[in-house]
């Protein structure tokens, strides 16, 4: 009998472990002339931004607010052509890009209704994260030099420092401790590669991924300096793991042989979003509770038959997900996918 007891309590905590979140899709909506639109980064009180075209085919930076795009930044003020909204900080900052011409852009912070532009002293920039401090970190590219990792504060540009000054690095992404993530390529032991690379308090912390990988993206990082993003595992580029950095430790999350996966977003409490490509389906995925979880699975029936989840881009603490789908109509759509059951527990 106690054996039995056993028995059925540890069923019974599997079948805890493993409920399935519980989503609901909510359209995004377009721009009132436009064909399509873009999350591409969300906050913790739910704010979201990202692009959305225009029956001309030309995108804007957008925030989107109950259905509907709307543009961030008036098209007189400043004059542009086009652009998009990268990230969005705690705080309200948004950053991204404005082409001013044919073959002029600048990064732009957003914030209260107000717009500043900034270019590096020589070059170029893209800007990929913003925290609450409105420190912006990316990517800055000279001519006949290799792209550098940047963060950008008050005005002011520092290049990240990496292990080998000929050989390019981005940055990511950027919490509000000022930890920053993202790439560095580099030779160790006469062999070139690319590493995932922790920044803190402007100085190299260490470079990581899955062993023996020779390619490491490292895409975003959480208010623990936790970062996931991509490790190849195999002799092909397109053999990658999702994976999690926490504490100078690498895991790989994927544990299916012969997948595929991309992650690209963690909250608080250790959930990851990303891309996944297994037996022949492909789709966004939830890591949570120790599990990867297909996101589309997660939604009503009806819901899985009216649109096709194509890419997740970013999950906040409230375990809300933004996700770029396709409806019935063939329409490409930011959409917000809101949790309904609680997350868990702030991983420590």
């Amino acid at each position: 009998m106690r054996l039995f007891a056993a028995l059925l309590l540890l069923v019974a905590s599997a079948g805890a472990w493993a409920k399935a979140p519980r989503y609901e899709l909510v359209d995004l909506g377009t721009l009132r002339q436009g064909v399509q639109s873009d999350a591409r980064a969300i906050n913790s009180t739910d704010d979201i931004v990202g692009m959305a075209e225009q029956t001309d085919g030309a995108g804007y930076p957008v925030r989107f607010v109950n259905g509907r795009a709307q543009r961030l930044i008036q098209h007189g003020d400043p004059p542009y052509r086009s652009g998009h909204a990268s990230a969005i900080s705690d705080a309200g900052h948004v950053t991204g890009e404005l082409m001013l011409g044919r073959a002029s852009s600048r990064i732009f912070i957003h914030q209260a209704g107000s717009t500043t532009l900034h270019a590096p002293p020589e070059g170029s920039a893209s800007a990929h994260g913003i925290n609450s401090q409105g420190q912006v970190v990316g990517r800055r590219s000279q001519l006949m030099q290799p792209d550098r990792a940047f963060l950008m504060d008050d005005g002011q540009w520092q290049d990240l420092p990496v292990p080998q000054p000929d050989l390019p690095s981005v940055a990511w992404a950027i919490n509000d401790a000022g930890q920053v993530a993202g790439i560095v390529r580099q030779t160790i032991d006469g062999v070139q590669g690319q590493y995932g690379a922790l920044w803190q308090d402007g100085v190299l912390k260490e470079t990581f991924g899955l062993p023996g990988s020779l390619s490491t993206l490292a895409l975003a990082i959480n208010r623990q300096g936790w970062v996931v993003g991509s490790s190849q595992v195999g002799p092909h580029y397109f053999q990658t793991h999702a994976y999690l950095h926490r504490d100078g430790v690498t895991t790989d999350l994927e544990s299916r042989h012969g997948a595929r996966s991309y992650a690209y977003s963690i909250n608080a409490a250790g959930e990851v979003v990303g891309d996944r490509a297994l037996a022949g389906r492909s789709g966004p995925f939830l890591y949570s509770g120790g599990q990867m979880w297909w996101l589309a699975k997660l939604l009503p029936a009806a819901q899985q038959a009216q649109w096709r989840l194509m890419a997740a881009r970013g999950i906040n603490d409230a375990g809300h997900v933004i996700a770029w789908a396709r409806n019935a109509q063939g329409q490409f759509h930011g959409v917000l996918l809101r949790r309904l059951d609680s997350v868990g527990a702030v991983a420590r």
